[in-house]
């Protein structure tokens, strides 16, 4: 399925839908359960319990496991789901927006219509934006409510596979030092961002006084959208030509008591006849983990250590939003938790933000499964090596300037280097291989790659 040349070689999402059940049907048919919850995970013995209820038939099991792999559910603030019940319409999160979206469209008539209604999106992430823009296009009346929005990069014609997925980031790991801690170096690195975002504002049209433009700085953002050419369906459009409006500065605190409105921490009050919930998700962990297991497998989160830290210049006056509750779980290489990674018998995938998404969790697998493999030739620290190495990338993640989400070239080669396999596979020679573009058909044949390291290390044993 080659990729739409309209939007620089990126797929829609009803594109990567499409793949993504393609996938699913050539090679996990009969391995998925749906309309299935997960109550609760424990560790019994040698092997994992797992309580799930069948949602069709609120019938209750136990599957048992030798290794867990997590993931995320979605995140509803208390403030808003203690109340959700006084609520008189059509009320959900993002990851619902499929099977509701009928229920929206039969009770919420087009804005053209007498009587039309309002649906109210909360949140400013992608889900939020996609859900906005969706309906947007569906001819309904849609009012947007955040704090903050995601910022973005956009450009007016799609920027060259070879600066978008280029290996250059592989190179600055000695010029960064220069960048981030001299004076001329701070200068250089806060211009280029800050270029970066007005450019990309330009390319949208955004309006100086924009709502869009209520976002955290691109250089201390990690929820940051790659839009590449602005197509006209794209919620920024949309939100340029008044097809949706934006109430900015606000959370939602509860709901009006003629149940059609949400109450707003501005004082203000917007009514409503259907909400859709964007509040992004968040660690499933403390819901299908007790007390003792998040104790006992270190999923509990915690402040970067004291013991370590980076004295740049560029990381200087961060913006609130940026270092309030920063907290995180101490996972190593952002896949193993760092207290039990000599027991090789949990993993999360999914956790790394990354400007790539697909290359880094295909990457992320092949890791996870030669660590639950226990293959000898995956380099596998002891839980206190990997504990301080945690502990100090967590501090760098507070900030800036090592960042997963514009170099994944280089994450990817290091784990590609734990499994002692090749890196920097894009190829080239000295003057070009910065600029060669890094793509999944380098590691196409990794599971084979790994198949014989495997017997190679057998042999030699």
């Amino acid at each position: 399925m080659p990729p739409p040349a309209e939007y620089g070689g990126r797929l829609t999402g009803m594109d990567l839908c499409l793949y993504m059940d393609a996938f699913a049907e050539q090679f996990l048919k009969g391995r998925i359960r749906f309309r299935t919850e997960v109550l609760n995970v424990r560790r019994d013995s040698n092997e994992w319990k797992v309580q799930v209820k069948d949602l069709s038939s609120d019938a209750e099991e136990d599957l048992h496991f030798n290794k867990i792999v997590g993931s995320s559910i979605p995140f509803i603030p208390q403030e808003i789901s203690a109340s959700m019940g006084a609520f008189k319409g059509p009320i959900f999160h993002t990851y619902e927006f499929k099977n509701m979206m009928d229920q929206i469209i039969s009770e919420v008539k087009p804005k053209t219509e007498p009587g039309s209604g309002v649906v109210v999106v909360v949140g400013g992430g992608k889900s939020a934006q996609d859900t906005a823009a969706s309906l947007a296009l569906k001819g309904r009346k849609v009012k947007v409510i955040f704090d903050t929005v995601n910022a973005f990069l956009a450009a007016p014609q799609p920027l060259p596979p070879f600066i978008r997925k280029g290996g250059s980031a592989r190179t600055l790991t000695t010029f960064r030092r220069f960048l981030h801690s001299t004076t001329i170096g701070n200068w250089i690195v806060h211009t280029v961002w800050n270029l970066l975002e007005g450019s990309s504002f330009d390319a949208a049209h955004v309006p100086k006084d924009s709502l869009l433009r209520r976002n955290n700085p691109v250089f201390w953002g990690f929820m940051i959208d790659d839009f590449g050419a602005v197509s006209p369906t794209d919620w920024v459009s949309l939100v340029n030509e008044g097809k949706i409006e934006l109430v900015a500065l606000a959370r939602v605190t509860g709901f009006g008591e003629n149940g059609r409105s949400v109450l707003l921490s501005n004082g203000e009050r917007i009514e409503a006849d259907a909400i859709v919930l964007g509040t992004g998700y968040r660690s499933s962990w403390d819901k299908i983990f007790d007390e003792e297991t998040l104790e006992e497998l270190g999923l509990k989160t915690v402040a970067p250590s004291d013991a370590y830290h980076w004295d740049h210049k560029s990381l200087s006056n961060p913006p609130n939003s940026t270092t309030k509750d920063r907290q995180a779980m101490a996972l190593y290489r952002g896949i193993i938790p760092s207290k039990i990674i000599d027991r090789h018998v949990f993993a999360v995938n999914g956790a790394i933000y990354t400007g790539n998404f697909g290359y880094v969790t295909e990457m992320a697998s092949h890791w996870i499964s030669s660590y639950f493999l226990r293959d000898p030739f995956l380099k596998v620290p002891s839980p206190e090596e990997a504990l301080e190495e945690t502990q100090a990338r967590s501090v760098v993640g507070t900030a800036v300037p090592s960042r997963a989400d514009v170099e994944w070239p280089q994450l990817v080669d290091t784990m590609l280097e734990d499994m002692q396999l090749p890196s920097a596979r894009s190829g080239g020679y000295w003057f070009n291989w910065p600029f060669k573009v890094v793509d999944l058909k380098e590691i196409e044949h990794l599971s084979e790659e790994r198949r014989q390291k495997r017997k190679a290390f057998a042999v030699a044993a």
